[in-house]
C-alpha cells in the first residue's frame, strides 16, 4: 500500500518538474519574441526615417530570424499572391528580413513593404498572445495534482522511446 502511494506521489513530483520545465521554455520564448519584436520594430522605423541601416541591429535581426521563425510557427507561416500567382506556406520572417535591405533602399515605400512590415507586426502579436494564454493554462496546471500524475506517467513511459531514438 506504502510503495502505491509512494509511486504516486513521486509520479506527481515528476510531474510538476516537467511542467516547471515547460513553462520555463514558454516563458523564454515569450521573452525573446517580446525582444525580438521590438527590436525589429526599431530597425524598421530608423531605417525608414534616416535610410540608413545600423549594422549592429541589421545582424542581430539576420541572426536571430530562424529562431524567430521557429518559434512563430504556424503563426509565422502565409500564402501570399504577388503577381496573381499563390505562393503556400511561405515563412514570413525569413523571407521578409531577406529583402529588408532593398526595401529600406527604396525610394518611396511600395505597398507590399508596408504589407510584409504589417504581417510581421501581426505575427509577432498574435504569436505573444498565445503564448500569453499558453503560460497562464500552464501556471493553473502546476497545481493540479491529476495533470501532473498524467504528465508523470507520461513522461516515465516516453523515456525508453527517447533514448531509442
Amino acid at each position: 500500500m506504502w510503495y502505491l502511494l509512494l509511486s504516486i506521489i513521486i509520479l506527481i513530483i515528476i510531474g510538476i518538474i516537467r511542467n516547471i520545465f515547460i513553462l520555463k521554455n514558454n516563458i523564454d520564448d515569450y521573452n525573446f519574441i517580446s525582444i525580438y519584436y521590438e527590436r525589429f520594430n526599431k530597425f524598421i522605423d530608423d531605417g525608414f526615417k534616416t535610410k540608413n541601416i545600423n549594422n549592429g541591429d541589421y545582424g542581430w535581426i539576420i541572426s536571430k530570424s530562424d529562431k524567430a521563425q521557429e518559434i512563430l510557427g504556424e503563426i509565422g507561416i502565409i500564402s501570399n499572391p504577388p503577381f496573381d500567382r499563390l505562393y503556400n506556406n511561405v515563412p514570413l520572417i525569413l523571407n521578409f528580413v531577406n529583402n529588408i535591405i532593398s526595401m529600406l533602399n527604396e525610394k518611396y515605400i511600395s505597398e507590399n513593404t508596408i504589407q510584409f512590415i504589417e504581417w510581421c507586426q501581426t505575427a509577432f502579436l498574435r504569436k505573444l498572445g498565445v503564448l500569453d494564454e499558453i503560460i497562464d493554462k500552464n501556471k493553473k496546471r502546476l497545481f493540479n495534482p491529476f495533470y501532473n500524475l498524467t504528465i508523470g506517467i507520461k513522461l516515465i513511459l516516453e523515456t525508453p522511446i527517447y533514448l531509442l531514438y
